[in-house]
């Protein structure tokens, strides 16, 4: 299932700009699949993926903030 931003955002429990800030970071993060050409595309990520991410992740890795401000 594709899933928006805000829906990562809530999953990961972090902010938009902790999300972006963590797609250029680390390599191993899910990449985003953008649906057309512009630059404002709808952007989406495969659900599987980002929880998959998430059980992979290593605590000591990556501390993910407790700010829940997508909009």
């Amino acid at each position: 299932m594709l899933i928006k931003i805000k829906d990562v955002c809530r999953i990961l429990k972090i902010s938009r700009n902790t999300l972006y800030n963590l797609q250029h970071k680390d390599s191993s993060f899910p990449k985003p699949i953008k649906f057309g050409d512009k630059k404002q595309a709808r952007i989406f990520y495969r659900e599987n993926e980002i929880r998959n991410w998430v059980l992979n992740l290593n605590s000591s890795d990556f501390e993910l903030e407790n700010n829940n401000d997508c909009k």
